[in-house]
């Protein structure tokens, strides 16, 4: 039989009906659209072959876009059969729309011990898969356990967080991703030939070797926890979260059996038994102990909470109190929040002999690992903090104008020093930052910041600045004329505010007070209004520096800048004014900078045909052969060409 057919009219939809599909390879119906078709040759038309109601064909070539109203839910990919369409459903959904997903399930809700138990049905073998979705905040727990019905085969469990896969004749290998965050993860596990791997978030991983012993029918099936307390601690506990759309080799293991209208179990299922399983994923009731403090409100946030402070509470549970939210501190001060307390910082003015001096109480028990002072002075040669103790000692001090830093403490005997390049007696703030590079060792590096450069590794070693502990004196500002910033020895402030009370436990006492003038003010040097011109006088403390207007210079403003000196004008004399200059041209030239010379030809014209070659203040006439004179006015009997030069001054 020869059966062909081309493309004209569409006539019919033909359906081969299931007997006859039985004869074809793929054993499916064809469904579509037919056109033109001959049998032997014969053309074979739509009122030969019958049709009725029962009837598989039809006539036309009508069809349903079935996709285009995206009928599956849930990010299912739709597939159009012609005659209906098929949702492809990610896990854990499924439906012919995609719109039932497979329960959750709820392990110990207000920390009860629940699991569930299933009985293996047909014969994985030892090459197998375990795959489900997985939620917990509890970094250890059992989450799966296979046994022979006397010794566990495998067990899946969390530990810190990581998942564990252990058989009883080897080691646990490890899955290194972190789960124990609170966020849901599809987890694979696959036994194949001896070896496991795990895939998550579309990543494969190959944990190593393991060796399974074959899974057969009546092995049992523990998820969550056993029934023996006792036995389930080896694994870490019973596990806290929700497990969801657990599979063996895609038998799924239902916890909760589906009643919805339009779905129904699938016949490769594990119905099993549970215990204190709840449907769903549902939170611990975190807030019901009443967490937060000091009028904060909670919020259940799944499986732990949040709290939702006053203004002046701060903390997981509100615990601490925001002191500088109540405006603690005096005029003339800010308020800062450190652990426990506040603190109310200012900047200080010293004058010569005015220096402070600081002991800590015996409640600081930090490591001093670094240090932070601001400072800003003329003085060439000062010190602005020094400290001693037997053999410890720290000092940072200005000299010959240059930054310097000394630290000998710890086990080290040549201590660390530093040296700024650049001077730093300019009247300007100035910010020096010191910290250990290793902080957990005895001895280290120390690294150095000033102002906006780079760490700078000083040389030598020493250990931390512990020695101030010892109710050592630590001296400030001693024969140094200028004002301070913040000062803090391992994030503790040396305020100046120091007959102020703070509530925090770890401080720097002041011992004895100097006189201290709070804010940084030297003299008024700009009072006077020094800079002239319209200059503007900036405050350097104790001096001043006057920044010009455009045209001026000098100290105070005073000298015109002569804008003529670099002889701006090609062709002119120059004559200075304010911020500018003015050129007067030489003649034939034009422009600011007399640099333009004019076209003379512009407002002159060569008769007869000649042509106007332009020259400096002149121009002249190139003439024809037959015409000469200045503007080519005259005939010429003369064969050759002539150019005659007109000087716009002549006559």
């Amino acid at each position: 039989m020869n059966l062909s057919s081309s493309f004209l009219n569409p006539v019919m939809v033909l359906t081969f009906t299931t007997s006859s599909a039985n004869n074809t390879r793929s054993r499916g119906s064809f469904i579509g659209c037919l056109e033109d078709l001959q049998i032997d040759y014969q053309a074979i038309l739509p009122l030969d072959i019958p049709h009725h109601e029962s009837s598989p064909v039809e006539l036309g070539c009508n069809r349903t876009e079935w996709c285009h109203s995206q009928p599956c839910s849930q990010r299912g990919l739709c597939v159009d059969l012609w005659a209906t369409f098929r949702c492809d459903c990610t896990r854990p959904y499924e439906g012919q729309t995609c719109s039932h997903e497979y329960p959750a399930g709820t392990f110990g809700l207000e920390d009860s011990s629940s699991f569930a138990s299933f009985t293996i049905a047909d014969n994985p073998g030892a090459n197998f898969n375990v795959s489900f979705f997985i939620r917990t905040l509890k970094p250890s727990g059992l989450v799966l356990q296979i046994s022979n019905g006397t010794d566990p085969c495998l067990t899946v469990y969390l530990k810190s967080g990581q998942l564990q896969i252990a058989t009883s004749s080897a080691n646990a290998v490890t899955f290194s991703e972190h789960l124990a965050d609170g966020r849901r993860y599809l987890v694979t596990l696959t036994f194949q030939g001896g070896r496991v791997h795990a895939s998550h978030s579309d990543r494969d991983v190959e944990l190593g070797q393991l060796a399974v012993l074959p899974l057969v029918a009546g092995f049992e099936v523990y998820v969550g926890g056993l029934p023996h307390q006792d036995h389930v601690s080896t694994w870490g506990g019973y596990f806290k979260g929700c497990l969801q759309d657990f599979q063996l080799n895609n038998h799924r293991m239902e916890f909760f059996p589906t009643q919805a209208e339009n779905y129904s179990l699938p016949q490769q299922v594990y119905v099993g038994q549970t215990t204190n399983l709840a449907p769903g994923c549902i939170s611990d009731d975190t807030c019901k102990s009443g967490p937060c403090h000091n009028g904060g409100t909670c919020t259940i946030t799944w499986n732990d909470f949040s709290c939702s402070c006053p203004a002046n509470f701060t903390g997981k549970t509100c615990e601490e109190r925001v002191w500088c939210a109540s405006d603690p501190c005096p005029k003339a001060t800010s308020c800062v929040d450190v652990p426990a307390g506040y603190v109310c910082l200012a900047n200080a003015t010293f004058h010569g002999n005015a220096a402070i001096e600081f002991t800590t109480n015996a409640s600081v028990t930090r490591a001093l690992n670094s240090l932070h002072l601001d400072f800003k002075t003329r003085d060439e040669d000062a010190i602005l903090l020094w400290a001693t103790e037997e053999v410890d000692s720290l000092q940072i001090a200005i000299q010959n104008s240059t930054l310097l830093v000394d630290i000998r403490s710890g086990n080290s005997i040549e201590g660390v020093s530093f040296l700024s390049q650049t001077p730093i007696a300019d009247g300007t703030w100035h910010r020096v930052s010191l910290s250990m590079e290793e902080p957990s060792v005895v001895s280290s590096r120390w690294l150095a910041h000033l102002d906006g450069s780079v760490n700078v590794t000083l040389q030598g070693n020493a250990g931390n600045l512990d020695f101030l502990k010892n109710n050592v004196l630590i001296v400030l500002a001693e024969n140094f004329t200028g004002c301070l910033g913040h000062v803090n020895i391992g994030g503790v402030y040396l305020p100046f505010t120091g007959q102020l009370s703070y509530p925090q436990p770890e401080q720097f006492l002041q011992s004895s007070r100097g006189h201290i003038q709070l804010g940084c003010t030297g003299a008024d040097v700009c009072a006077s209004s020094p800079c002239l011109n319209a200059g503007t006088c900036e405050d350097l403390f104790n001096s001043f520096r006057c920044a010009c207007s455009a045209g001026w210079e000098g100290p105070l403003c005073e000298s015109n800048i002569d804008d003529c000196k670099s002889s701006p004008c090609v062709h002119g004399d120059c004559v200075d004014s304010v911020a500018d200059f003015q050129c007067d041209c030489f003649r034939g030239y034009i422009g600011k900078k007399c640099n333009i010379n004019v076209d003379d030809c512009m407002r002159h014209q060569c008769l007869n045909g000649g042509t106007c070659v332009d020259g400096v203040y002149s121009y002249s006439c190139k003439c024809p052969a037959q015409y000469s004179g200045p503007r080519c006015e005259s005939p010429s009997p003369a064969t050759c060409v002539r150019q005659d030069q007109v000087n716009l001054d002549d006559p």
